[in-house]
């Protein structure tokens, strides 16, 4: 028995070399054939420098060459999230500090990076709103820094494109500057529904004047001239917004008195909803616009606060606001009041009042928004606002002639 297993061992040894063999030769073929056509780097297995360069380049993240400046960032973060040490980022903001103030970084703000040889940052240039930049260079073993003055050029800029998720997102990926899609949804906002009125493929065109630096980067935004959304189409002239017939954009109340890109409507107006913590159907006498704790409320219209209060029964937290032509409205569930807040108090229409929370009988935050007019209620989303003004005689023809220039564009 002892001889059988002898043998069996031997066998297995031989064919384990024979297939060591074989594999070594086709190894060197494939090896020759391949560099008998094209060259190919093999890395030597056994040189630890060389296996060790292979993973640290594997693994070598790509640096940024641009950021932009995110809302409450520092010098000393911006410098941290790029991995520069303390003593040189101290050494960099010194530099910094001599010509300009640390708080003059503004959110939206780009910073162009380059490196050296070595991957270590050599240079950044800040660009800034007012076309004033700000370079950060290395020189020897320190930084300086200098304030370059860019000649910026005013041109006209026009964007258009058809809606394909929500009006905020479309023009964003278009390229509109932030500030020229919030302030074209401000003036929208006086007709516009932003969570109802608004359907997939609508068109819009958004004119304004821009302020660009040689490589054709926009560093500022003007005037909005005009802005259209679907069927409405608004025209800026002698410094206030009209649509096509001459009637301001301007409307007695806001449909939304909150930001468009940051409202969801979660429960309609209706004269019998079941209520999700008193479980029993019931009229539901406002909108509700579900949003993130702490997001701002705005004044829908001119007006007086007649009431103010803290954790009164289903409302929480809740202000009303008295305006004019009979109508009042009312903004509950509350986190917590705007300053200089009081019963008595006047506010324009946007002015920030309040913030949206859950106090109250809320399931999460949200802001409950009524509409009241002459003591009844209405629903928000329907009623029809009547302009606050509108073009008459000579100013009509004068408008009537610069707004051609905008349908001929």
């Amino acid at each position: 028995m002892l001889k059988y297993q002898k043998i069996g061992i031997a066998f297995v040894g031989f064919s384990a070399v024979l297939v060591i063999f074989n594999n070594s030769k086709k190894y060197t073929d494939h090896q020759r054939d391949i560099q008998g056509n094209v060259p190919v780097h093999f890395f030597d297995d056994h040189s630890d420098s060389n296996h060790q360069r292979f993973i640290e380049n594997s693994t070598l993240k790509p640096r940024p060459t641009s950021i932009e400046i995110e809302s409450g960032s520092t010098l000393k973060t911006i410098f941290k999230d790029l991995n520069i040490d303390e003593a040189q980022a101290l050494d960099m903001t010194i530099a910094f500090c001599k010509v300009a103030s640390a708080k003059s970084l503004k959110a939206g703000q780009t910073i162009e990076i380059h490196y050296d040889d070595q991957q270590f940052v050599s240079k950044m240039v800040f660009h800034t709103k007012s076309g004033n930049h700000i370079i950060l260079e290395k020189k020897g073993e320190s930084f300086i820094a200098q304030r370059q003055v860019v000649q910026l050029q005013k041109v006209l800029k026009k964007f258009k494109g058809s809606i394909d998720s929500s009006f905020y997102q479309t023009a964003q990926r278009l390229g509109v500057p932030l500030k020229i899609i919030k302030e074209s949804v401000q003036i929208l906002s006086y007709s516009v529904n932003f969570q109802h009125g608004i359907q997939y493929g609508d068109h819009f065109e958004i004119v304004f004047d821009a302020f660009e630096n040689d490589q054709g980067h926009i560093l500022k935004t003007g005037d909005i001239h005009y802005v259209s959304l679907g069927q409405h189409k608004f025209y800026r002239f002698n410094e206030q917004y009209y649509n096509g017939h001459g009637e301001s954009v301007v409307r007695t109340l806001l449909q939304t008195p909150l930001e468009a890109s940051c409202l969801k409507v979660t429960s309609k107006f209706s004269s019998g909803r079941f209520h999700p913590i008193k479980k029993y159907t019931r009229a539901h006498k406002g909108v509700d616009f579900g949003a993130r704790t702490g997001t701002p409320i705005k004044a829908a219209g001119n007006g007086i606060i007649v009431k103010k209060a803290y954790h009164v029964g289903g409302y929480g937290n809740f202000i009303q606001i008295k305006h004019g032509s009979g109508y009042q409205t009312l903004y509950a569930h509350m986190s917590k009041f705007a300053q200089n807040i009081h019963v008595g108090s006047k506010v324009k229409q946007g002015q920030l009042i309040g913030y949206v929370g859950s106090t109250g009988l809320a399931t999460g935050p949200h802001l409950h928004y009524e509409v009241i007019l002459n003591n009844c209620h209405v629903d928000p989303q329907k009623v029809k606002m009547f302009p606050t003004g509108h073009l008459s005689g000579r100013q009509k023809k004068m408008f009537d002639h610069h707004k051609r220039r905008f349908e001929t564009l």
